[in-house]
């Protein structure tokens, strides 16, 4: 079937309280809505419209919860079936590769200057990158599970364009690109990886701006852009855009990723997108502490909204009909580090790597401080 990317219906929060807005749609007026192209009397139209309908009842419940933070309805995912909604994370969580321990991630320093500073160094209670140029278009990665990738090009065009340049980077190429023996997060490409080896591949061998190797969100072999072209970008690699290292933030600590979103820029982060389907507004609350990492994003800052209420502004990568405009706000606690956490049950579903442990610690609302990557550019 096709799917076509339109706006989602308009959703207002009025302090819990369900209003006209609120109302889900019937699955006819949803096909209609969003240009789906199976017919009322056919077998698809049959099955999607069961996909739908469950998670109208479940939208319908959090519409009507009193004092709610966020608000649910429909999108451009709402017919599809629980292995097609898969298909959009691709990020599997807790045993990471082992380039991202050791000292290869880092070429010229051993450790990341922000890091180093004191914690009670005061930090602003807001922080927005999202005038940056290159965060001003929405990514969709489509039916590959190619987060990964997809979170690693945000985060290097940001960090470039921080930096005094602007450019772009070609997930697809790293999709095709980027070796997975150890099946870290996933079997590789559009079946999933991870941030680190995204990262460290092109600071290794360098990366092709988008219009080199443009996106088409399917498998295809590492040369199909041109061989002669890679191996040219090889010799060059990171240093040609100023990259001399990648870092991962300590493990599930709330101030390390505050202070890296206030003094550094973007920062890629791991999150449990199970239930984030159905967000069209407002501070996201949905997960439980027991959260499976599956899904890699760019957290793009941090603030509170009127009410008080502390949020991460993540940047995801299913497109403008996405949430607030392609992105997602997620609860943020001053305790996420020690009071948030929770067990994560089933790593390989995330960014676990073959071989690794069955079980991990995660905190954070959806897990999120559990797995965080930045990159070091020079200027």
């Amino acid at each position: 079937m096709a799917y076509t990317t339109v706006l989602c219906l308009a959703t207002f929060w009025l302090g819990g309280v369900a209003t006209a807005q609120d109302v889900i749609p019937t699955f006819a007026s949803f096909v209609q809505s969003y240009s789906r192209s199976y017919a009322a009397d056919s077998a698809e139209y049959a099955q999607r419209r069961v996909h739908y309908e469950k998670l109208s009842a479940a939208a319908d419940v959090q519409n009507k919860k009193v004092g709610k933070l966020w608000t649910a309805g429909p999108n451009d995912f709402w017919d599809w079936s629980p292995s097609e909604m898969s298909s959009m994370y691709g990020w599997v969580s807790s045993a990471r590769p082992e380039m991202s321990s050791g000292g290869s991630r880092l070429q010229t320093i051993q450790k990341a200057d922000f890091l180093q500073q004191k914690v009670n160094t005061s930090l602003p209670t807001s922080k927005s990158w999202n005038y940056l140029k290159s965060l001003q278009s929405t990514k969709n990665q489509g039916g590959c599970g190619s987060c990964w990738a997809v979170a690693a090009v945000t985060l290097l065009e940001s960090a470039t364009e921080i930096h005094g340049s602007q450019r772009s980077f070609s997930a697809q190429e790293i999709v095709s690109c980027v070796p997975n023996p150890r099946e870290c997060g996933g079997q590789g490409g559009c079946r999933g990886a991870t941030v680190e080896l995204a990262v460290d591949w092109v600071l290794k061998n360098g990366a092709f701006e988008e219009f080199q190797a443009p996106y088409i969100g399917r498998d295809t072999s590492c040369n199909n852009p041109g061989e002669k072209a890679l191996i040219a970008h090889q010799k060059q690699a990171g240093s040609s855009f100023g990259m001399h290292g990648w870092d991962t933030l300590p493990e599930n600590q709330y101030e390390p990723l505050m202070r890296a979103l206030a003094e550094k820029g973007p920062v890629a982060v791991s999150a449990d997108a199970s239930m984030w389907h159905s967000y069209t507004k407002g501070v996201f609350d949905g997960c439980q502490k027991d959260s499976i990492i599956n899904h890699a994003v760019v957290a793009t800052g941090y603030g509170q909204n009127e009410a008080g209420v502390k949020f991460w502004d993540i940047a995801n990568s299913w497109g403008l009909s996405y949430g607030e405009h392609g992105h997602i706000k997620v609860l943020r606690k001053d305790d996420d580090g020690t009071n948030q956490c929770g067990d994560n049950r089933d790593p390989a579903m995330g960014t676990g790597c073959k071989g690794g442990p069955s079980k991990v610690t995660v905190c954070g609302m959806c897990g999120i401080l559990y797995d965080s990557v930045v990159v070091h550019i020079k200027k």
